[in-house]
């Protein structure tokens, strides 16, 4: 619950919401961050939460846009465009599919042994 006219600047609630909405960022680690700066936080899901950092935000919060794929309110920067829900899903999609794999970095030297000094003699 946002109370007493505590805001949290623009720039951090919007990064808030943001990491919120692509699942970069737990709710609890969201309400968290905006009790740093006085705002106290009640919702404990996603959205919820990233509607009372939106109400807590320094000036406009959200702005209404309309897409091919319906209206919707969404907290934007000065001079960003709307993401499609389409497009939100995707990426929400993409990170959950990152968290269950593996993305480990190329073994040092590459994946080949070209000059075959860690490997036996193939015959």
């Amino acid at each position: 619950m946002v109370g007493g006219g505590v805001m949290i600047p623009r720039d951090v609630a919007q990064t808030l919401i943001t990491k919120l909405d692509l699942g970069h960022m737990k709710p609890s680690e969201a309400a968290q961050a905006a009790a740093r700066y006085g705002v106290t936080i009640t919702a404990r899901t996603r959205d919820k939460v990233a509607r009372e950092i939106g109400r807590a935000m320094q000036g406009p919060a959200s702005e209404p846009v309309t897409l091919a794929d319906g209206a919707a309110d969404q907290y934007l920067i000065p001079g960003g465009a709307p993401v499609p829900l389409s497009a939100r899903q995707l990426e929400a999609e993409r990170n959950r599919r990152e968290q269950r794999h593996g993305h480990a970095p190329l073994p040092c030297g590459g994946l080949w042994d070209e000059t075959a000094q860690r490997q036996g003699s193939l015959f």
